[in-house]
Protein backbone atom coordinates (compact mmCIF):
# COMPACT_ATOMS: atom_id res chain seq x y z
CA UNK A 1 0.00 0.00 0.00
CA UNK A 2 2.74 2.45 0.82
CA UNK A 3 4.73 1.45 -2.16
CA UNK A 4 1.57 2.39 -4.40
CA UNK A 5 1.10 5.54 -2.64
CA UNK A 6 4.88 6.50 -3.45
CA UNK A 7 4.05 5.32 -7.08
CA UNK A 8 1.30 7.85 -7.23
CA UNK A 9 2.81 10.59 -5.64
CA UNK A 10 5.66 10.36 -8.56
CA UNK A 11 3.41 9.93 -11.23
CA UNK A 12 1.31 13.05 -9.90
CA UNK A 13 4.64 14.96 -9.83
CA UNK A 14 5.75 14.24 -12.80
CA UNK A 15 2.19 14.72 -14.54
CA UNK A 16 2.53 18.24 -13.14
CA UNK A 17 6.36 19.04 -14.13
CA UNK A 18 5.69 18.14 -17.78
CA UNK A 19 2.34 19.74 -17.85
CA UNK A 20 0.75 15.92 -18.84
CA UNK A 21 -2.62 16.09 -18.33
CA UNK A 22 -6.27 14.61 -19.35
CA UNK A 23 -8.98 16.58 -21.54
CA UNK A 24 -12.38 16.48 -21.28
CA UNK A 25 -12.14 14.85 -24.82
CA UNK A 26 -10.01 12.19 -23.92
CA UNK A 27 -12.27 11.20 -21.37
CA UNK A 28 -15.12 11.01 -23.32
CA UNK A 29 -13.23 9.30 -25.88
CA UNK A 30 -12.41 6.55 -22.56
CA UNK A 31 -16.24 6.57 -21.61
CA UNK A 32 -17.29 5.97 -25.37
CA UNK A 33 -14.65 2.95 -25.68
CA UNK A 34 -16.12 1.53 -22.34
CA UNK A 35 -19.25 1.67 -23.37
CA UNK A 36 -18.82 -0.09 -26.45
CA UNK A 37 -17.13 -2.60 -24.76
CA UNK A 38 -20.07 -3.60 -22.92
CA UNK A 39 -22.25 -2.64 -25.80
CA UNK A 40 -24.44 0.47 -23.98
CA UNK A 41 -24.21 3.84 -24.61
CA UNK A 42 -22.15 6.32 -23.68
CA UNK A 43 -24.46 8.48 -21.31
CA UNK A 44 -25.67 5.63 -19.27
CA UNK A 45 -21.57 4.99 -18.37
CA UNK A 46 -20.71 8.10 -18.08
CA UNK A 47 -23.69 8.41 -15.00
CA UNK A 48 -23.25 5.78 -13.41
CA UNK A 49 -19.28 6.70 -13.79
CA UNK A 50 -20.38 9.92 -11.75
CA UNK A 51 -23.38 8.02 -9.62
CA UNK A 52 -20.31 5.69 -8.27
CA UNK A 53 -17.64 8.52 -7.52
CA UNK A 54 -15.40 6.81 -9.87
CA UNK A 55 -14.52 9.43 -13.18
CA UNK A 56 -12.14 10.59 -10.81
CA UNK A 57 -10.45 7.45 -10.79
CA UNK A 58 -10.81 7.14 -14.59
CA UNK A 59 -9.07 10.14 -14.85
CA UNK A 60 -6.38 9.88 -12.40
CA UNK A 61 -6.00 6.21 -13.90
CA UNK A 62 -5.84 8.04 -17.71
CA UNK A 63 -3.30 10.79 -16.77
CA UNK A 64 -0.76 7.70 -15.15
CA UNK A 65 -0.97 5.90 -17.96
CA UNK A 66 0.29 9.11 -20.00
CA UNK A 67 2.76 9.57 -17.22
CA UNK A 68 4.04 5.92 -18.54
CA UNK A 69 3.83 6.42 -22.20
CA UNK A 70 5.85 9.82 -21.91
CA UNK A 71 8.26 7.66 -19.54
CA UNK A 72 8.87 4.97 -21.68
CA UNK A 73 9.48 7.22 -24.55
CA UNK A 74 11.70 9.72 -22.87
CA UNK A 75 13.94 6.32 -21.51
CA UNK A 76 17.67 5.89 -22.28
CA UNK A 77 18.72 2.03 -22.20
CA UNK A 78 22.57 2.31 -21.48
CA UNK A 79 24.33 -0.56 -21.55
Amino acid sequence: MLRELKASLVMNHIAEKEKIFITENEVEHRIADIARAYNTDTMRVRKQLERQGNLSYLRNDMRESKVMNFLLKEAKVEE
